[in-house]
């Protein structure tokens, strides 16, 4: 990464450095960057829930959202490299949501609200997150966690992780992994941070400008009528 001196109009480089180095913390900071700003992620997030606990079991999932198609995310944080086990505990916490109801999800981001001393109506809050009517409480529930997803997200993913991620990913699973990772310069004391989607990867598809509607999406070929009619013919 680079700074431009716009005095001298010379790149300077910004190394990269480690959180522990400068005293940035997993829940203290990198959790609470996310919960306050999950469009580093997603621009589609809602956060409902922090650190959430009250499952069966002793587990605690760093941040739970809602997403525009009312699917539920389960967001894993970590301030370093990520270990080799954090695909298993984002798709056991995947289990988990899964039983949760449509009443569970509402109580849970009151819960949430009421943590962080905002002062609105859960339900309202989702439902104009979804874009439904506030009072179409049916299909608030029609639509609320049908499916989950998970996203994991550290200064370095291990292959393993990313290895795993990429095999769900390709088979239909909504998964995501991104870096997050500190620079600093020298000589400042301000830190930036660099956000980067690793999985899934960009696809060349994806910055291609269309101009017009394509008749071949597939290796089908197409032809006109006519012609066939006259190959047909042809054979006949």
């Amino acid at each position: 990464m680079y700074r431009l001196n716009t005095k001298t109009n010379e790149l300077e480089e910004i190394n990269e450095i480690n959180y522990k180095d400068v005293g940035i913390k997993e829940r203290d900071h990198i959790e609470e960057w996310i919960r306050k700003n999950p469009e580093l992620l997603d621009d589609d997030l809602l956060i409902i829930a922090h650190e959430y606990d009250k499952f069966d079991t002793n587990d605690r999932l760093d941040l739970l959202a809602i997403d525009k198609e009312g699917a539920l995310v389960i967001i894993e944080l970590k301030r370093d490299q990520t270990g080799s086990s954090v695909d298993f505990q984002s798709l056991k916490y995947c289990s988990y949501c899964s039983q949760l109801t449509a009443q569970d999800i509402i109580e849970i981001y009151r819960d949430y609200l009421t943590k962080f001393k905002i002062d609105e109506n859960p339900i309202d809050r989702i439902a104009n997150h979804l874009e439904l009517d506030i009072n179409n409480e049916d299909k608030i529930n029609e639509i609320i966690n049908n499916t989950q997803k998970f996203i994991i997200a550290g200064k370095d993913i291990d292959r393993k992780i990313l290895s795993v991620c990429a095999w769900l990913s390709e088979n239909g699973i909504d998964c995501k992994c991104f870096t997050i990772k500190p620079f600093k310069n020298e000589n400042e004391q301000d830190i930036f941070i660099d956000v980067n989607q690793v999985i899934p990867p960009y696809k060349i598809n994806d910055y291609f400008i269309g101009t017009k509607e394509r008749r071949i999406k597939t290796s089908t070929i197409y032809q006109a009528d006519e012609v066939i009619t006259f190959f047909e013919s042809i054979l006949i």
